[in-house]
């Protein structure tokens, strides 16, 4: 399993390397903004867990997230 900062890494670097097919060949996502659509995911997953879920691991996802 990633670390969280592992984690953190992985959905910007996604986030920056994905574009979307509505998106030209020479659009990319910045930095900042992947950093801003990984903590919606992490948002997102705090909205559909329980709190004994692994709460405390998306939690430090979303801190190293704040941390870039």
């Amino acid at each position: 399993m990633m670390t969280p900062e592992e984690r953190a890494d992985d959905l910007v670097e996604y986030f920056m390397t994905h574009t979307s097919g509505k998106m030209s060949d020479d659009t990319r996502v910045e930095y900042p903004t992947a950093i801003l659509f990984a903590k919606k995911v992490c948002s997102e997953v705090f909205g559909f867990m329980g709190a004994d879920r692994g709460y405390k691991y998306w939690s430090d996802v979303m801190d190293a997230l704040s941390k870039k």
